[in-house]
């Protein structure tokens, strides 16, 4: 078992607040990811955790154990960092082994760890060349294989697939997710991508100024967001957010400063029934044909909306005209003027903005 916890820590440096009463319990076994911008505190978070930065308050226990006082080599982690931090002179071998060696492991033990590890993530082929001449996935794996060989009780990851190409970027996803379920380690990951959050975790924690903004499952966070912060932020592209709301064309809502529309939640093809669906016009600014689909930006009042369309889609719709689009009232989410969620429009009385 291994459950890490965090109660109510807190970093300041000078007068700058870096974590504000961060709380957070990972479960053994999860794949948690922490997501959000740049500048968040995500990867201050994740230093806190491994020691490498001291909190200025709280917490943190691993299976009960208070860890917070001890160094980074006695926190029983590994840490997979954003560039791999491998060593350019010794071979992958060698890079693997490190971490048995500093810590006066037998050459006997070494061999089968790193033989074992290496098949694992199938390396072996490339234990005897050195970095340079192996490629950006091949390094990705040597740097996880030397983060498992000590065999930690949580394996940390900060933006691990941001220096590989977006072909790349799939595959190493996949292994990842392999990686995790086979080995079941506990895992904590940093990233901006929300596509790695959603695609790689069980759970997640979306950040925002140093503070945990809403926490639960990929899935649970992207169906139901907090806020607009939130669900501005998951999603590719993001939820439409329109905040003059009165003046956009679809509804007038009492107590209601902003709708939220996902991109797919849009459609050009009238239903059968109107019933439960609102129907509005934009003005097409452009269309991104993706093979299948594309990916058109709209004009509403103002306001950039972004929706998809079919293949067989594409000729019924023309840049510089208007498009009528149909939305499930299920499907919009209604905003107060603190931007928190109150709820989906089937559940709120409406007024609908005539054409």
């Amino acid at each position: 078992m291994s459950e890490l916890i965090l109660e109510n820590v807190k970093l300041k440096i000078g007068e700058k607040e870096l974590l504000k009463n961060v709380n957070l319990t990972v479960k053994d076994k999860d794949f948690y990811v922490f997501l959000g911008p740049s500048g968040c505190g995500k990867t201050t978070t994740l230093r806190v955790i491994a020691g490498l930065m001291k909190e200025t308050s709280g917490k943190i226990t691993i299976d009960g154990e208070d860890i917070s006082n001890l160094p980074p080599n006695k926190r029983q982690m590994s840490l997979v960092f954003q560039d791999y931090a491998l060593y350019p002179h010794k071979t992958v071998f060698e890079n693997i082994s490190f971490p048995l060696r500093i810590a006066h492991k037998s050459i006997q033990e070494i061999r089968e760890k790193v033989k074992e590890v290496s098949s694992f993530l199938s390396i072996e082929p490339i234990l005897g060349k050195k970095p340079s001449s192996i490629s950006g996935g091949e390094r990705q794996r040597v740097a996880i294989a030397r983060a498992l060989i000590k065999e930690p009780k949580i394996l940390l990851m900060d933006e691990p697939l941001s220096n590989l190409d977006a072909k790349l970027r799939d595959v190493v996803r996949f292994e990842l997710k392999r990686i995790h379920r086979e080995s079941g380690i506990t895992t904590i990951y940093v990233t901006h991508d929300q596509l790695e959050a959603m695609t790689l975790g069980t759970n997640m924690a979306v950040m925002n100024s140093g503070e945990i903004v809403q926490t639960g499952s990929p899935m649970d966070i992207f169906e139901n967001p907090k806020n607009t912060l939130v669900a501005s932020f998951i999603g590719s592209p993001p939820m439409n957010i329109f905040s003059e709301i009165k003046e956009s064309g679809i509804v007038h809502i009492e107590n209601v400063t902003s709708i939220g529309i996902r991109p797919r939640a849009i459609s050009t093809s009238k239903p059968k029934s109107m019933e439960n669906t609102v129907k509005f016009k934009a003005k097409v600014n452009g269309i991104n044909i993706l093979g299948n689909e594309a990916l058109v930006q709209g004009d509403l009042m103002g306001e950039h909306i972004y929706f998809y369309i079919y293949r067989n889609e594409f000729s019924s719709i023309t840049e510089g005209k208007y498009a009528d689009l149909y939305v499930d009232m299920n499907m919009i989410y209604l905003f107060d003027e603190n931007k928190e969620l109150k709820g989906r429009m089937a559940n709120t009385e409406t007024e609908q903005i005539q054409e």
